[in-house]
Order: C-alpha cells, then structure tokens, then sequence
C-alpha cells in the first residue's frame, strides 16, 4: 500500500484512472467485486473449512499431545465432574440427565421374545 499512496499523492491514479475511460474502469470494478464475491463465498464452502483444519492439525495436535502428556490421571474423575457441570448435569457419554450420587441404577435387561 506504500506504493500505492506515493503514486495516489502525486496524482499517478487519478491520470491512469482517467485515461481508461468510463466503460472499462466500470468492467474493471465489476470484475473485481466477482471475484471478490466468489472468494467470499469458497471461502465459506465446507472444502475451505476442511482445507483450514487440515492446516491447523500440526499445532493443534502438538498442543493436544503437551496437554496429554502434562495431565494427571489422579485427576481424571475432577475433570468427568467439571465437564458433567458444564453439559447441564448430564452424563457426557449418554447425554441422559445424572442420577444423584448414591441413586444410580444399574439396566437390567430383559430376555428377547
């Protein structure tokens, strides 16, 4: 953009500007916004997403593994606790509300006609 400003101050845009001519500068914005729409929109696309995830994975996954490595197993049922807090009191594998504690029941199964 520094160029960009050097030129515009000397008064370089406004002659290229002026020597297009009305008709092709307007073609040439026109394009511009299309192709800024289409950016915009792959952009948003589900292969864009995929495509930034995948590009995320080295440093997301080095971070999972110093997670991993650093946590401590004592701590496990603290972290079912908090995580069970944060889903509403519901069981995180079943999503089914949690019997207090001391009331749980165990499924009895029933033989299959």
């Amino acid at each position: 953009m520094k160029l960009y400003d050097i030129l515009n101050q000397n008064g370089v845009i406004t002659d290229v500007i002026s020597a297009i001519g009305v008709d092709e500068y307007q073609m040439l914005v026109d394009c511009l916004e299309a192709m800024k729409k289409a950016n915009l929109k792959y952009k948003n696309t589900a292969a864009a997403v995929l495509t930034r995830i995948i590009e995320d994975l080295p440093k997301n996954a080095a971070a999972a593994k110093e997670i991993i490595d650093s946590f401590d197993t004592e701590k496990y049922p603290e972290l079912v606790n908090f995580v069970t807090a944060a889903n509403g009191g519901r069981n995180i594998n079943t999503n089914q509300p949690m019997a207090p504690i001391g009331q749980e029941t165990v499924p009895v199964s029933t033989p299959a006609n």
